[in-house]
């Protein structure tokens, strides 16, 4: 029989202080392994910030070093809310390995508010480890529990780190250095480009219209769904799609900000036609005042508006959602849906010669960059 120590938690992302964690109930309670449990939907936390595919990756790389350390999956369906008593029943109870299900101190303070917490405690043990209390703390008010119940207190490095304030850190570009395993601190800058989602979100919905914000979301999850067709990183396209608008209706506010004035550079066209330049400004306010330093994103924001030549599948993306949103309305915008479904590059060809035609008709000039995205296109085909 193995001793299996269980670590959930929303792991957003994971740090040492978890790892710390995970290594001191290994050793102090002599564990054969340790299961971490990422929670997809759990209930103390139903507005968790990032996908749980992420949190995996970076789960992975944080571990892989350690043939101890392992992940469980039993809680990866978003669609219900995972309450603990339910998972352990259901997935650890009646085997011939025995369970720990680890939890903090507060935790374990607040157990009482656990849904059914004593059939809980009646099929599992626990390690609570000391973060904020000590024993005599923790005895003194769960005594009750304790004695009643296999309850396993252990003494363990403390490492002051929470998720949030790494996020918080990463929002206002401070270093996580040693917060986080290296190979996570490397994948979240080089790989991911990761940040908060929903603090963009909250200021973009601050400065938007609100139809532009909720245009915003709607490309932004266009975005996300042809990625999944065409096999693109979908995280990369949704965040291209929500903030590809971020300067749209804010072109004189941003360009009297001092951290973006300076970078925004415009070609000849841009210059003469205002209606396309929340396009560049919107690309360094991506850079300087979100942080976000993919380039695939930054150019798919720059010429969401013009297309260009030679586009990324990021870019084409983009450009066609932006297009092709629930809410556009016009006479061919059902066909280019379809199309976009299945040949993403005869639906940029096709809508952009629609626009010619359009702008050929009212007289208006078709900006370069436009006929050299398309012209690239036919004869890529």
């Amino acid at each position: 029989m193995k001793r299996i120590g269980i670590l959930g938690g929303s792991f957003s992302p994971i740090h040492n202080g978890h790892l710390q964690i995970a290594q001191d109930c290994l050793i102090e309670m002599g564990l054969d392994k340790i299961l971490f449990l990422p929670n997809s939907n759990p209930p103390h936390k139903a507005n968790d910030k990032y996908p749980f595919d992420i949190r995996v990756a970076m789960l992975k790389l944080a571990i892989e070093d350690n043939d101890k350390f392992d992940i469980s999956f039993v809680e990866e369906d978003s669609t219900k809310i995972h309450f603990s008593y339910n998972t352990i029943r259901d997935n650890f109870y009646n085997t011939e390995d025995k369970y720990y299900f680890i939890m903090g101190d507060d935790e374990f303070l607040n157990i009482k508010s656990w849904k059914e917490y004593e059939k809980f405690l009646e099929i599992t043990s626990i390690i609570v480890f000391l973060r904020k209390y000590d024993y005599n703390y923790i005895f003194e008010k769960n005594r009750e529990i304790i004695e009643k119940y296999d309850v396993n207190i252990i003494n363990n490095s403390v490492i002051s780190i929470s998720s949030t304030d790494i996020r918080n850190r990463m929002y206002e570009k401070k270093s996580i250095r040693y917060l986080v395993p290296e190979k996570v601190s490397r994948y979240i800058y080089e790989e991911l480009n990761y940040f908060d989602i929903e603090k963009i979100k909250k200021d973009l919905k601050e400065k938007l219209s609100e139809n532009r914000y909720e245009h915003s979301l709607r490309v932004a999850d266009y975005c996300k769904r042809l990625a999944k067709i065409y096999n693109a990183d979908e995280n990369k396209a949704y965040l291209s799609g929500l903030v590809h608008d971020c300067a749209k209706n804010m072109e004189e506010y941003y360009m009297l900000n001092n951290k973006v004035n300076s970078d925004i550079i415009f070609d000849t066209e841009e210059k003469n036609n205002p209606k396309i330049q929340h396009g560049p400004i919107g690309s360094v306010v991506c850079k300087n005042i979100y942080g976000i330093v993919d380039d695939e994103i930054l150019s798919g924001v720059r010429y969401h508006t013009t297309a260009k030549e030679n586009m990324s599948m990021i870019e084409k993306i983009l450009f066609i959602s932006d297009k092709i949103e629930p809410n556009r309305k016009y006479d061919t915008v059902e066909e280019l849906r379809k199309l976009a479904d299945y040949n993403i590059d005869k639906a940029i060809i096709k809508f952009l010669n629609d626009s010619f035609n359009y702008l050929e008709k009212k007289s208006e000039r078709i900006h370069p960059l436009s006929i050299r995205a398309r012209d690239y296109l036919v004869n890529m085909r």
